[in-house]
């Protein structure tokens, strides 16, 4: 609420608009423009402050503003915040691809690993980050592999975190990151911000391990103590303050040795955060995890798993390792349709699943599930698109899955999953690429809470669709295509 009236306040001055201008410009008693100012009081809809915005006539961007801080003020803003990440986190998710590991460095190479008297000390930002990226480099291209690369550093250090999957790109060393979480529960959403740095080099690095323990950020951050964040390499450790002002090499495998034993002690009070599944028989892991368990799925396309049948999969389904083992594991977990019934013999018990009446209808149109690689299957013809959406609208009406819509308006990623496992409250991320299925299972309790903060604040704003709603569109597609 404070925020709301602070901002108000700023932009009737920014604009020289009184109160009592704003009032008769609105009409909205001047007592209750007033006490909208001082914070005692927020607008009662979306469409006062629509109102307010227009008579302040201000611009497109500080109008999204004040609408995001009404929201905070009405919403809570660890629940604005959570969706702010985690929208931002899906989007990410749907542009990263292997492309992206290409990317050039910017930084220059200018130390090249050289030391004198064994150590050599760090004025700037600038050299910090250039001695750094020797480092990896020299890992990466000079090592011998036996043993691996250990990083304790927080990934909000975008100019090394981000050049760690051009860097060792096919490269047999491990890299192994362990990073500090956010243990308060009403600052969840900043460890979004964590997470979202260190999905890059987790998807298309098979030797990139992240580890983490929790703590009060703030507090972690205030209380560091000198050179918090180390790199440790077979002869070399970097070490480096907060603000990265000051930073010190050091030649030494005597050294490196003491220090990795230090840092494998706090590794081993710590717990991994991501683990990943890059597997060539596609859903097999994913699809064991969730056997047995409540899940709710999130995608731009409903999970279409359960509408299919053995039949249906068979035919479509190209050859490719572990093809039969795949479709065997599909049919446990979702069970099998006979003719035209549903055998509900599956262990699955419960499932839920967001999705877009665009991507329902992008399906329609060509056929494809998002949830397969295209390259590994063709897509279904139309009768075939008719049967799944049949057995979409059945599946609802005998209360076996909840679709639910969401509003067009709200980008989804196309080729990417999310799933919220409701007993063990774990997430899981499964990105569809072109000849795979990259999963990731993450290990912290914030992500499945921002889930469900993000598709409560959608419910809020009015933007997902209810049950009715949702089946009503279905079978309006239906009748469509029929």
């Amino acid at each position: 609420m404070i925020e709301f009236s602070d901002y108000l306040q700023d932009l009737m001055n920014r604009y020289s608009v009184s109160a009592s201008e704003l009032s008769e410009e609105t009409g909205i008693d001047r007592t209750v423009v007033y006490r909208y100012m001082k914070g005692k009081r927020v607008p009662s809809s979306v469409a006062v402050v629509e109102k307010l915005a227009d008579a302040l006539q201000i611009s497109e961007k500080e109008r999204k503003r004040l609408l995001q801080e009404y929201d905070k003020a009405i919403l809570g803003e660890s629940m604005v915040f959570s969706y702010q990440y985690m929208q931002k986190m899906l989007l990410d998710l749907d542009s990263l691809n292997e492309n992206i590991l290409l990317e050039k460095t910017s930084w220059s190479t200018t130390i090249e690993m050289r030391t004198e008297n064994n150590f050599v000390c760090l004025h700037s930002q600038e050299e910090i980050i250039t001695c750094i990226l020797d480092l990896f480099r020299h890992a990466a291209y000079f090592d011998d592999s036996t043993e691996d690369l250990f990083v304790i550093m927080q990934p909000t250090y975008e100019g090394v975190q981000r050049f760690i999957p051009s860097i060792f790109r096919d490269k047999s060393m491990k890299v192994r990151q362990l990073i500090c979480m956010e243990q308060n529960s009403r600052k969840d959403y900043k460890n979004l911000i964590l997470l979202n740095n260190v999905l890059q080099p987790c998807f298309f690095l098979p030797n990139y391990e992240v580890y983490y323990y929790y703590d009060d950020l703030h507090a972690h951050i205030n209380g560091m103590s000198f050179m918090p964040n180390i790199i440790i390499a077979r002869d070399y450790v970097i070490q480096f303050d907060y603000k990265m002002e000051e930073g010190t090499v050091f030649q030494s495998r005597e050294y490196a040795q003491v220090v990795r034993r230090q840092a494998e002690r706090m590794l081993a009070e710590s717990r991994s955060l991501l683990e990943k599944g890059q597997v060539s028989n596609m859903m097999e892991n994913l699809l064991g995890t969730l056997k047995g368990r409540d899940a709710v799925s999130l995608s731009c396309q409903p999970c279409m798993g359960k509408c299919l049948d053995k039949s249906i999969t068979q035919k479509h389904m190209r050859a490719f390792p572990g093809k039969d083992e795949f479709i065997a594991s599909l049919f446990d977990v979702h069970g099998e349709w006979s003719e035209e019934s549903y055998e509900e013999s599956a262990p699955m018990r419960k499932a839920v699943s967001y999705g877009s009446i665009r991507g329902l209808n992008e399906f329609m149109r060509t056929g494809i599930i998002d949830e397969f690689p295209k390259t590994l299957y063709t897509p279904l013809a139309p009768a075939e698109r008719l049967t799944v959406l049949k057995r979409m609208i059945e599946l609802m009406q005998r209360g076996i899955i909840q679709y639910y819509f969401i509003s067009d308006e709200i980008p989804l990623p196309t080729h990417v999953e999310c799933y919220a496992d409701v007993k063990s409250k774990q997430f899981l991320i499964s990105k569809v690429s072109d000849g795979t299925i990259l999963q990731l299972a993450i290990n912290e309790k914030s992500l499945y809470n921002a889930f469900f903060a993000y598709l409560e604040y959608l419910d809020q704003k009015g933007l997902i669709c209810s049950f009715e709603e949702s089946l009503a569109c279905m079978q309006k597609l239906y009748e469509k295509y029929l």
